[in-house]
């Protein structure tokens, strides 16, 4: 394979690919919040908003995951994110 940087195409394509499928993911996750039948009705007002809300939080997560591996393998973000850096004490 043909190496850009650290990773190679194959893993670039497989992030692409994965991405791809997460936005599908989300697009479905919001056509299910905007769809008038769900697993708990929307008229028993927050309880009936608990399953959009997971649902597309679920798939958000998903997506900028998915978002954040491609711009891994072309070199575009660092393995370290503000998350993981630990307080220095300086």
């Amino acid at each position: 394979m043909i190496e850009r940087g650290n990773v190679s195409d194959g893993m670039l394509s497989r992030a692409r690919a994965r991405f791809y499928a997460s936005l599908a993911f989300l697009a479905a996750g919001v056509l299910y919040a905007l769809f008038p039948l769900d697993l708990i009705p929307d008229l028993l007002g927050p309880l009936g908003w608990v399953d959009d809300i997971g649902v597309l939080f679920v798939a958000f997560t998903f997506a900028l995951r998915s978002y954040r591996r491609v711009q891994r393998a072309r070199g575009g973000l660092n393995d370290r994110s503000p998350r993981s850096t630990r307080y220095s004490g300086r």
